[in-house]
């Protein structure tokens, strides 16, 4: 062996969601401090970096939910936790428009720190991002499957320049009905006129027609800028039930770039955020569990994992169902499923938009801790009343010889119940957290056939 490179020995740690409102550098729990000793001991350390980081001062667009503004220094601070590299493709990367979404990268790339997932047009933000390391070259690459139309980044022309915005992932929506339900739908589709519109799609040339016994209930195909893209589509069927199936255009151009990315790295890491999860359809047995249906990833999401690792990708990692789900080995390679939140701090932005303000009744005079109020009913709903929310794992993943040696599994504890002026930051989780998300892991995994030891305050998986 003549390069260190050619071992097939990494440490790639990953974490969920970061939305980061205070700085991380001056706080000395020991359990925190722990935690960033964790992440600055692998080779690789990645998270989803949620908020943008730019300065406030530029003009906004329609958000979905809560604005995105993290502080201009953040990018330090991540580096300073132990994270080297950050996926950026979410649904609050383009909260702050263009412009906000380009001072992150900027920042990003004063502190050091790798960043995929958005760029300047379509092949800048599908394109991995690179590291080297003692150990190899480690490709980093990012979509979104939950995202706001209007961030999809467009396409380089040699004439004419691409739309910056979110590499993303779309999905198609299939729902099984019986043949009393379709009969129905056919009646609206007809009654209401959907079935003109769409043969007149089908006279111009537009793809997304239905065959025997499909349905489209509305047009055919939605055309956004010029491109189609399916609506949800019907089937009849014996039974109901629904079913999500990868965007294959999407999906392809996706592939692509991890082809590309496993020649020219010596690891390759995936990133998706995304919120969906299955139809909890009566009688599914995905559809039960303590925290719903969010406990288990929609059924694209699966099929993009697997075909992630089939072109190359070595960890796929998920975020955005804002807790945790299962953790699946597949061909030898890990796929978390859900790693849930890492830092969850977006109650304490110090502004906010008058449209955030007006959602909730509220008028000019109201300021950022009304609107908390108001949005959290005093912390009694939404993300504070849950506990799910504010606990989750940090796993880091031991190759040898290029292959999967270990999965170590560090519970984290992000404070539920606490004010919010705290609540948000991570510690390594004490016992009694340590060993509830160790069980849950377990319960999530098992249907995988990943089998999760618990040892101490921590979970492992060995191979």
């Amino acid at each position: 062996m003549l390069y260190e490179a050619e071992s097939g020995e990494i440490r790639i740690a990953a974490a969920g969601d970061a939305m980061v409102s205070h700085p991380l550098s001056i706080y000395r729990e020991e359990r925190f401090l722990r935690l960033a000793e964790v992440l600055r001991g692998a080779d690789a350390s990645i998270c989803n970096l949620e908020m943008p980081i730019h300065s406030l001062d530029i003009p906004h667009l329609l958000a979905e939910g809560s604005y995105g503004a993290s502080h201009p220094d953040t990018a330090r601070e991540l580096k300073w936790m132990g994270f080297n590299m950050v996926a950026t493709a979410s649904n609050h990367v383009f909260d702050f428009g263009p412009a906000g979404m380009l001072e992150s990268q900027a920042k990003l790339d004063e502190a050091g720190v790798v960043h995929a997932g958005t760029g300047r047009n379509l092949s800048e933000a599908r394109a991995a991002g690179y590291m080297d390391t003692a150990r190899g070259r480690v490709a980093l690459l990012a979509s979104a499957s939950s995202f706001p139309e209007w961030a999809r980044a467009g396409e380089q022309r040699h004439d004419f320049h691409g739309r910056p915005g979110v590499s993303f992932l779309r999905y198609e929506t299939v729902h099984t009905i019986d043949e009393r339900a379709f009969k129905e739908f056919q009646r609206l589709n007809a009654g209401l006129g959907f079935e003109r519109v769409a043969e007149a799609q089908k006279r111009g040339g537009h793809r997304g027609t239905a065959g025997a016994n499909e349905m489209y209930f509305q047009p055919s195909t939605k055309l956004i800028n010029g491109e189609e893209f399916p609506s949800v589509k019907f089937v009849q069927g014996d039974a109901f039930g629904s079913k999500t199936n990868s965007f294959k255009p999407d999906m392809e151009d996706i592939l692509r770039w991890v082809r590309d990315a496993r020649r020219q790295a010596d690891w390759v890491v995936y990133s998706l955020h995304g919120h969906e999860g299955p139809y909890p359809t009566p009688g599914d047995p995905r559809s039960v569990g303590p925290a719903g249906v969010r406990e288990v990833p929609a059924d694209f999401m699966v099929e993009f994992a697997h075909a992630c690792i089939d072109a190359g990708a070595d960890v796929f990692f998920s975020h955005g169902a804002h807790q945790i789900r299962g953790i699946e080995i597949y061909k030898g390679r890990p796929i978390f499923y859900s790693l849930g939140e890492f830092l969850f701090q977006n109650e304490t932005v110090p502004r906010w938009p008058a449209d955030s303000y007006r959602h909730y009744g509220l008028d000019n005079s109201a300021t950022p801790a009304d609107y908390n109020d108001a949005r959290t009913g005093n912390g009694k709903k939404g993300f504070p009343a849950n506990p799910d929310y504010w606990r989750s794992v940090v796993p880091v993943c031991q190759f040898k010889g290029g292959k999967l040696a270990s999965i170590e599994l560090y519970p984290i504890d992000l404070g539920h119940g606490k004010k919010r002026t705290v609540r948000g930051r991570p510690l390594l989780a004490a016992p009694n957290m340590a060993r509830e998300v160790i069980e849950t892991l377990q319960r999530l995994s098992k249907p995988y056939g990943t089998e999760i030891v618990r040892e101490g305050d921590r979970g492992i998986i060995r191979f």
